[in-house]
Order: structure tokens, then sequence, then C-alpha cells
């Protein structure tokens, strides 16, 4: 089992997510207050899929990171919609590309897990091609 604090991508979600908690959004929000909240729970889901499937096995692992980067494709088009309605104060800029980044995290954490896996298989003792 992984420990999700030596995850640099977890922690790196997680300020993400405090930021947004903290910047004028809520407050801001209340002009359109279902992108907000929207907002914050694909920006959470981000973060949660990447804690919950570092206790699993690698193959749930890959399930939950590729749910992460999904989350954050969606969270970053929420924050694009957030920051041209000036929701986000003077932080916007970070947030978009503190989530591209974390988003290109996962994707590295994700093939990693993936080539893991490969691996695993590779030297499991499967039958090989040549039995047919």
């Amino acid at each position: 089992m992984r420990n999700p604090n030596n995850l640099d991508v977890l922690t790196r979600a997680k300020a993400l997510v405090l930021s947004l908690h903290k910047s004028p959004l809520q407050r801001r929000g209340r002009r359109s207050p279902g992108l907000s909240a929207q907002l914050l729970r694909s920006a959470g889901s981000v973060q949660w899929n990447i804690a919950e499937g570092s206790a699993l096995e690698d193959a749930k692992f890959a399930t939950h990171l590729e749910t992460a980067i999904a989350s954050s494709i969606e969270a970053e088009h929420q924050l694009e919609l957030a920051h041209e309605l000036d929701m986000l104060g003077p932080e916007g800029d970070w947030h978009l590309t503190e989530i591209v980044e974390v988003r290109k995290m996962t994707i590295g954490l994700r093939k990693a897990v993936l080539k893991r896996l490969e691996s695993a298989r590779g030297t499991s003792g499967g039958k090989s091609n040549r039995s047919r």
C-alpha cells in the first residue's frame, strides 16, 4: 500500500482545492452558484480520487487516476469560465496553470502505474504464445 502523503501530485491537488476555498469564489460565486459549487466538487474529485486510489492495488489505482484526470479536465473548463467571470480574483491565472500541472503529474503517475502493471504481468509466469 502506498503512503498518500508521499505523492507530490496529491499535495499539489490539495493545495489547489484549499486555494479555491479561500479564493473570492464563494463570495463572487453568488452570481453563478451552480458553477462555483460544481468547480469545488470537480477540483475536489481530483484530490479525492488520487487519495482513495493510492490505498488500492495498481489496476484500481490506475482507474482512480483516470477518473482524476477526467475531473481535472472538467475543473479546467470550469476554472476558465469562473476566471472570465472574475470569480477567482487575482489567483485565477495560478489556478488555471496549477490544474494543468496537476493533470500532467497525474498522467505521468498513471503511466508509471500502468508500466509497473505491464512489467508484473510479463514476469508473472503466464503462458507464452509458443504453446498455441
